[in-house]
């Protein structure tokens, strides 16, 4: 059984039970301690089962909640055929079905904080991730619209799978994955935009995957030559608004967040320019290239302490940039960093902006881009690959805009406070930390 927030709720449950705890218990304390001593155990193993059976087929899953996949393990069916889709939708139903058996949540007592909040809110992020998954395959399976998702877990499979040393690799199930994006290619079609973000997550799989790749990669590079072009595809409007809920958990239309991440964008313009009025001229060359390689940086909200497993879990890559804001925000050190860490929140907040334009079509693409420049020291190379995201990976750029605007809403010099608090919390919908730690907050 996983160490959770569970064990240290029976922990102090369980010194209830000490002499000079019970003279002061009401009548019936012991019974009702006990009572959720049962529920916390039966719901600590169905979160572990939930979880376990999340990650059956997909390793990235199995990663996130602290299960790295060894290649040599007792089900070599689910080990030869990582990422398909028929393994991960039988891990998704598998976990509704154990997820639909706990309903003892009525037994909790309501309160703010305490064990039985601790685990309510446990039994929430568990649900919510079992319907994000849910969302994920129903809306990103469809091949080869969704070819870039699936080669970008393949990659970070490919990174945590490696055969022990002497072991031949194994990763025939990558060549599978691939000609199933190169069937499918055959009879659709893909914008400019599209194919280059397929290309781009192409060349990450080619440098971190075995030479018994090659020719799978090949094969599907042929194929996309003379796959035809479409139009330029703008995002569809209700599926963004699904996906941020499904992952960012904002219910917002979006002209609202568009006004919200516009406003935001102006604040951290400012705070932008008073922190490079603080430093030299050359401190803020400097913050301005060494922001570069943080934009859209990956990393984790929680802290490997936490008590609750779901906080301490890496976040969805929806969440991972906003989660790497959090790290960023807290651990900047100076009038330099600040600056540099400032600059990174306009910038994604003027990505997200790009990508909100493109789905509602209230400017064009190009005249977003102009219209929300980048504060960073950046290559035109470096540019159109975040023209791309802010196209193709939509949910991820607007979900680093709302997570920038929580940040920056205490103004320049509260986003520490901020970050602290949060990078404490872990990581969760974005609806959560506003409920749980910004709502909270002094």
């Amino acid at each position: 059984m996983h160490f959770t927030v569970l064990g240290a709720s029976l922990a102090l449950l369980g010194a209830c039970g000490s002499p000079t705890t019970r003279a002061t218990l009401p009548p019936h304390a012991d019974e009702a301690a006990a009572g959720f001593r049962d529920v916390a155990e039966r719901w600590s193993q169905r979160e572990d089962e939930v979880l376990a059976a999340l990650g059956g087929g997909d390793p990235t899953l199995a990663q996130r909640f602290g299960d790295v996949p060894a290649l040599d393990g007792p089900d070599s069916e689910v080990e030869t055929d990582w990422l398909a889709l028929r393994l991960r939708t039988e891990g998704v139903s598998k976990a509704e079905h154990a997820l639909a058996q706990w309903a003892d949540s009525a037994r909790l007592p309501r309160t703010a904080n305490g064990a039985a909040w601790e685990l309510r809110l446990e039994r929430e992020l568990v649900i919510r991730a079992v319907r994000e998954e849910r969302f994920r395959l129903e809306h990103e399976s469809a091949l080869p619209r969704g070819a870039s998702a699936l080669v970008r877990a393949m990659v970070m499979t490919v990174g945590i799978t490696r055969p022990l040393p002497g072991q031949p690799p194994r990763e025939g199930w990558v060549d599978r994955r691939l000609d199933e994006i190169r069937i499918a290619a055959r009879d659709a079609t893909l914008d400019t935009t599209e194919l280059a973000e397929l290309e781009d997550a192409l060349d990450a799989l080619e440098r971190g995957a075995s030479p018994s790749t090659t020719a799978g990669l090949v094969r599907l590079r042929v194929e996309l030559e003379s796959l035809r072009r479409a139009p330029a595809r703008s995002a569809e409007l209700g599926r963004l608004e699904q996906a941020l809920g499904a992952h960012a958990g904002t219910s917002l239309p979006l002209p609202v967040v568009r006004s919200r991440l516009e406003r935001a964008e102006v604040g951290a313009r400012d705070a932008v320019a008073s922190f490079v009025a603080r430093v030299s001229a050359e401190d803020a060359r400097a913050a301005e290239k060494e922001a570069v390689p943080l934009l859209f940086r990956t990393a984790s909200c929680g802290e490997p302490e936490n008590s609750s497993r779901m906080r301490r879990a890496a976040p969805p890559p929806e969440r991972a940039a906003a989660c790497a804001e959090v790290r960023l925000a807290r651990d900047a050190n100076g009038d330099k960093e600040t600056l540099a860490m400032w600059i990174v929140l306009h910038d994604h907040l003027a990505v997200a902006l790009w990508s909100l334009a493109r789905a509602d079509g209230a400017q064009s693409p190009d005249a977003a881009v102009m219209g929300h420049r980048l504060l960073s020291a950046m290559s035109p190379e470096a540019r159109a690959r975040l023209a791309r995201l802010a196209s193709v990976q939509p949910t991820v750029a607007v979900t680093a805009g709302l997570a920038a605007d929580m940040l920056a809403r205490r103004g320049p010099f509260g986003t520490a406070g901020v970050a602290k608090a949060w990078a404490a919390f872990g990581d969760a919908p974005l609806d959560v930390v506003e409920r749980e730690v910004l709502a909270k907050m002094p």
